[in-house]
């Protein structure tokens, strides 16, 4: 099927960054500009008394105003449910039809749409067929209603150009289409894709959803257009789509990933001899998706002696984790700390397999390159996945070419492979924020294709860490994303605040971390801290947060004392890591890189404990309306 991008003329032009060769740079320097570029550092102001426009897009119907229940216009009706595609290339599905009674003048409220082809900052993060649409939304979260409700614009009856057939499904791509053999005439191709293009059916797929803090910053999003929150992406819901245009959820999740286990994958089963009672169950966790652990679980009721058989064969239920570019085992720590069950991860570093092999002994580790996980033979389905791919390459403060950036690049663009191998309910990633950089925009709008060519609905947003307990003024791409047939979970509320305001904690300062490491913690050796002075060793303030960990200890790498380095202990806990976690490795910089380089533990878990929590709720609510069918 050829595409219709010779149609739009506004493409986007992906500007080229060359570095001088000799050119001196500032890193703290360039890594605050491209932070400020990004998303801008501000206290989100009050709303402002309504204007005329915030008032058009949100406010009620009031006199002089008036709704039409239809409207004779050309010989058609308009009304609410019918697509009008208006001059600037864009459409609108009506939601009703205004009328100012003084003027007579007319208008239509409905939601927006654009063809794919042309979404220019997203370009390319669906496909861009001929006749593709989405919906564009802009939600304001300080705003109770429902997001279709503050969606909802105006535009004048003069800006409407014509009448359009629209379906709208969660059905995936080509269903409900155009004929294929509208394009197979004795016209030119080009000639027949613009009578395609004008005439023929439109298909809306996907919604895409912008959310900001308050109606000023969406308002600012016109000159900052970085300036939001939260972006979603996701497939139609069914009560958005067509009648006799729905995929059935369960069926859209099982074409992807076959049968799923509801309320979690894994079983975690207390199995212990006849001779053991009194004493406390020993866990043994079984992937109940897994044919060889579903007779495992079988042979193993008999020793359950103490326990009836049903409840024994029932178990108690765990959501199984997989986890890719683990590194030193962060991203794994947190999902153990909110309740899942790591089956794999992986990693091509040694050192790091080692760690991962000394804190989670029952998990299998596997030490390749992530290309070479996705041709493993076997089944590595997990309900949630976690990717972390390397990072340098778009870090802000990377800005000389490296000689691992080509596999770097290339493990970034695996991540659809281990898609496909794992078949995830749920994934989560992070990344640095740089990548959100128009620098590296088309990279970024790749990643989330590769999503979304899978039937993921995906969420992204920069999280500050210190909002969620860390220590540190660390800023975070954070990537959720729901597989076909599953919904997208609520991003976790924050924690904590700077100035603790009213339901949140107090920023966690460096000293409440270090006060609570214990002096008898393994990789806490103070006299070795203290063993070799340094110039660069200074007394600094503890009683707020540092500005980052990075993989060689930071800036703020010696004790706020200035009579010592931090322990590896000391840093590990900064990065949110158990005080009983232990770092394979006798260099120290080693060390240093696997805690600099983590997920931090305490961040991980908030974000799969409400992932976990989502996943319970909708399971839930599937087994109740099994149950009551």
């Amino acid at each position: 099927m050829s595409s219709d991008d010779d149609l739009e003329e506004d493409q986007p032009r992906i500007q080229q960054y060359e570095e001088q060769e000799n050119e001196i740079i500032d890193v703290e320097a360039i890594e605050q500009k491209l932070e400020e570029e990004i998303f801008e550092e501000r206290h989100p102001r009050p709303c402002q008394k309504s204007t005329g426009l915030a008032a058009l897009r949100n406010g009620p119907i009031v006199l002089p105003f008036i709704e039409l229940s239809t409207y004779e216009w050309n010989n058609s009706r308009l009304k609410a449910g019918k697509t009008v595609e208006l001059r600037d290339g864009s459409f609108l599905k009506i939601k009703t039809v205004v009328q100012n009674v003084q003027s007579d003048a007319l208008a239509l409220r409905g939601w927006k749409l654009k063809r794919t082809t042309r979404l220019r900052k997203y370009h390319g993060i669906v496909l861009r067929n001929l006749n593709e649409l989405i919906f564009t939304f802009q939600v304001d979260l300080d705003d109770p209603r429902h997001y279709l409700e503050q969606s909802v614009v105006e535009v004048a009856l003069e800006d409407v150009l014509r009448i359009r057939k629209l379906v709208c499904t969660n059905y995936p791509f080509p269903k409900f289409r155009f004929d294929d053999e509208l394009l197979h005439t004795d016209k030119p191709e080009r000639i027949a894709k613009e009578k395609i293009k004008d005439t023929e059916v439109l298909v809306a797929r996907y919604k895409i959803t912008t959310k900001f803090a308050n109606a000023s910053a969406r308002l600012e999003n016109v000159k900052k257009a970085n300036n939001y929150s939260r972006t979603q992406l996701e497939t139609l819901d069914i009560g958005e789509c067509t009648i006799g245009c729905v995929m059935p959820v369960s069926l859209q999740r099982d074409l992807w990933r076959g049968d799923t286990v509801i309320g979690g994958s894994g079983i975690k089963k207390m199995a212990r001899s006849a001779g053991q009672a009194g004493q406390p169950r020993a866990y043994e966790y079984v992937d109940l998706s897994n044919d060889d652990d579903k007779a495992f679980e079988e042979k193993s009721k008999a020793n359950l002696t103490n326990r009836p058989p049903q409840a024994a064969a029932k178990g108690v239920q765990i959501y199984t984790y997989g986890d890719t570019f683990t590194g030193g085992g962060g991203a794994m720590s947190g999902a153990v700390s909110a309740g899942l069950k790591p089956l794999f991860g992986t990693d091509f570093m040694p050192i790091c397999c080692e760690t991962l092999r000394i804190n989670f002994p029952d998990v299998k580790v596997y030490e390749l390159w992530a290309h070479e996980f996705s041709v493993l033979p076997g089944d590595f389905h997990v309900d949630i996945l976690h990717l972390s791919p390397p990072c340098q390459v778009w870090s802000p403060v990377h800005t000389r070419p490296g000689k691992d950036d080509d596999m770097n690049f290339a493990s970034l663009f695996a991540v659809e492979e281990l898609i496909k191998k794992t078949r995830p309910r749920m994934i989560t990633l992070e990344q640095t924020f740089g990548i959100l950089h128009d620098r590296f925009r088309p990279a970024f709008n790749a990643l989330i294709r590769m999503f979304v060519d899978s039937g993921y609905s995906v969420s992204w947003q920069v999280v500050k860490f210190t909002d969620f307990g860390l220590a540190q003024s660390r800023k975070r791409l954070v990537i959720v994303a729901a597989g076909p047939g599953e919904t997208l979970p609520k991003f976790p509320a924050y924690t904590h605040s700077k100035n603790a305001e009213i339901g949140l904690k107090p920023w966690t300062s460096v000293r409440d971390v270090l006060s609570k490491v214990p002096r008898n913690a393994t990789q806490h050796d103070i006299r070795a801290a203290a063993s070799r002075p340094l110039a660069s060793w200074h007394v600094w303030d503890d009683s707020s947060v540092v500005s980052c960990i990075t993989t060689n200890g930071g800036d703020h790498n010696c004790h706020p004392s200035g009579k010592r380095s931090l322990t590896f202990r000391e840093l590990a806990a900064l990065q949110g890591f158990p005080h009983e976690y232990f770092f394979a490795g006798s260099c120290a910089k080693v060390i240093k890189r696997q805690i600099g380089n983590a997920v931090p533990p305490v961040i991980a878990k908030i974000l799969f404990t409400s992932v976990r929590k989502h996943l319970e709720r909708v399971d839930a609510a599937e087994q109740h309306r099994y149950r009551h069918h």
